[in-house]
This record gives structure tokens, C-alpha cells and sequence, in this order.
């Protein structure tokens, strides 16, 4: 159980809204909390690259401290002539 404390234009548009959708103010506000909740981990960065952490390991440990260098190497190796 939650209360939430809304001030009076808020509370109006959700009265508003809750008629002309049929529902009740609860429902609407579920729905809202529910679609709010799901775009933001569809948003966050973790939740894009979830899927892919600890997916593959790599012997190099410094991969973060040393990225720019490991590029660099990776980059001449690869399109030297």
C-alpha cells in the first residue's frame, strides 16, 4: 500500500484522464508508474548492455586503465601494410 500526496492540477488531470480512459484513478497511476518503470530500464545503460557483461573475459586485466593504448596496437597490427 502506497499514499502519495499530489498537488491539486496533477490530481485534476488525472481525474480527467481517468474518465475519458473508462479507468479507474488507481489504474491510471499503476499504468503510469508500470510504463515509467520500463522505459527506464530500456533506457539506463546498464540494462542496453546487460546481456553482453561478463559474457567474455579477456587476459588482458588493464583493459580499462590501458584501453586507448590496446587500441592503438590493435589498429596498427590490423591495418598496417
Amino acid at each position: 500500500m502506497l499514499t502519495l500526496r499530489l498537488d491539486k492540477n496533477i490530481e485534476q488531470e488525472i481525474e480527467k484522464v481517468s474518465k475519458s480512459e473508462g479507468i479507474s484513478k488507481s489504474e491510471l497511476i499503476r499504468k503510469s508508474i508500470n510504463e515509467y518503470l520500463l522505459n527506464r530500464k530500456k533506457t539506463s545503460l546498464y540494462g542496453e548492455g546487460k546481456v553482453l557483461f561478463g559474457k567474455y573475459s579477456f587476459d588482458n586485466e588493464n583493459l580499462s586503465v590501458d584501453s586507448e593504448k590496446i587500441l592503438r596496437k590493435h589498429f596498427k597490427r590490423r591495418f598496417s601494410l
